[in-house]
């Protein structure tokens, strides 16, 4: 530490004994417990006994629920808040909690499940269509399943190729021993999807 260092903090300490001798016993307590010694103070014992008579001496209307001390003075039932450092903003009360609507929940369940499938695509792609198939009536319920495979192919999301040469879905379907290959974007889910799906349609 060097000489500055060392002399601006004996002028800290000197100012803050200053502080001290201006306190009132009141003060004086809250700042005893700010402490790290008080603090770890064990709860019984000869040193919490000593601590208890220290308390009751310089403040006894302290009993720790009338009055309490805070991280920023002593806040007191009935009476002002007596404040020594900044007072905390206070913190807002949480927004009561609105159970979704039947049809939020459902559009809520469908997306996971399209997220989930989509997951499982990307990760298993490329895969022989028969696969393919079984991936999707496992995950998907038939109503949706019909709805993400038209969107996928109107995404450009999946490729399907035969011996190697791509097969045009939009005159044919998926065979056994056909390629299905994901394509589709990194962030792939149902939101992505569906931004894809409108830009298409303005296009």
């Amino acid at each position: 530490m060097n000489t500055p260092s060392i002399l601006k903090r004996l002028l800290d300490d000197a100012n803050f004994a200053g502080d001290l001798e201006e306190c009132d016993n009141r003060k004086l307590l809250w700042l005893a417990i700010q402490t790290k010694g008080w603090r770890q103070t064990p709860i019984l014992g000869h040193d919490a006994a000593i601590l208890a008579e220290i308390e009751c001496r310089l403040y006894p209307e302290y009993d720790g629920d009338k009055v309490k001390a805070t991280e920023w003075g002593w806040k007191i039932t009935g009476e002002e808040d007596v404040i020594y450092v900044d007072y905390p903003e206070p913190t807002p009360e949480p927004s009561p909690f609105t159970p979704p609507t039947l049809e939020e929940a459902a559009h809520d369940c469908q997306e996971s499940i399209t997220d989930a499938f989509l997951t499982a695509f990307k990760r298993l792609s490329p895969l022989p269509a028969e696969d393919f198939g079984s991936l999707l009536r496992s995950t998907l319920p038939r109503h949706m399943s019909d709805g993400i495979m038209a969107g996928l192919g109107d995404a450009g999301w999946f490729t399907c190729t035969r011996s190697g040469v791509t097969v045009d879905l939009y005159k044919g379907s998926p065979h056994n021993g056909d390629t299905i290959t994901f394509t589709g974007p990194i962030e792939a889910n149902a939101a992505t999807l569906r931004s894809t799906l409108a830009s298409k349609k303005l296009n």
